[in-house]
């Protein structure tokens, strides 16, 4: 489920980088930087690390990525999917601790 949900942000994000949108510099930063740490969770996933192991990077991260997202003018679409990501990461630590 979180996967998927890493997957769907990425997707998105990677839908408004190539998609012929005339982004501002700002947004391409804000989109590439958000899209940069969304790839170190995806990451410590992919190495099958124990998510409990990284939750408290995770939370940072995806609070980072919350952050660079709202610095876009695509907050509107971007902040929704992350703020649920937060709230996977979150019931997680609380479900798991």
């Amino acid at each position: 489920m979180l996967r998927a949900k890493l997957n769907q942000i990425d997707s998105k994000i990677d839908f408004l980088m190539s998609g012929g949108f005339n982004l501002n510099s700002g947004d391409m930063g804000a989109l590439a930087n958000a899209r940069e740490n969304l790839s170190r969770i995806t990451y410590a996933i992919s190495l099958d690390a124990d998510l409990f192991d990284v939750l408290p990077a995770a939370v940072f991260v995806c609070k980072r990525i919350h952050k660079e997202c709202g610095n876009s003018s695509y907050r509107e679409e971007l902040q929704p999917l992350v703020g649920e990501l937060i709230k996977m990461v979150e019931e997680y630590e609380i479900k798991y601790s």
